[in-house]
């Protein structure tokens, strides 16, 4: 049977990996459509282990939590936290250029429906009467 460190020692690693995932998922240059669901899949694995690390932390006495740095949990929370940007920038990114991109459809429909006489005019409009 594995100890309380051991296993929250194995809940830090796949946490990493999952981050690992992650990072790689959101750098694929897919669209934010097609990364959405398999990142919300792997932000509910994450969640799960830190549910199941924090219901092992709490078992242990303030020595062993000690301890636990000793085994390299604080690098392996920095690797983490350093991931964990680098997707953040990489999501804002991709929103950004969403973004952007639905601007630029609006203002095309906008220009679409002022261009057929859809809108109520306001302003200096014109109706292509050759259409």
């Amino acid at each position: 049977m594995q100890t309380i460190m051991q296993q929250v020692m194995q809940l830090c690693e796949q946490i990493e990996k999952i981050a690992v995932e992650q990072l790689k998922l959101v750098e694929s240059k897919q669209s934010m459509e097609e990364i959405i669901t398999p990142l919300n899949k792997l932000i509910e694995q994450r969640q799960e282990c830190i549910d199941k690390m924090n219901e092992l932390m709490s078992d242990l006495s303030p020595e062993q939590k000690i301890a636990l740095t000793g085994l390299g949990t604080d690098a392996m929370i920095e690797r983490i936290l350093h991931i964990d940007r680098e997707s953040q920038r990489v999501l804002q990114e991709i929103i950004k250029a969403t973004g952007n991109k639905l601007v630029k459809v609006q203002d095309m429909k906008k220009a679409n429906r002022a261009y057929g006489g859809q809108d109520e005019p306001t302003e200096a409009w014109f109706f292509d009467h050759k259409r």
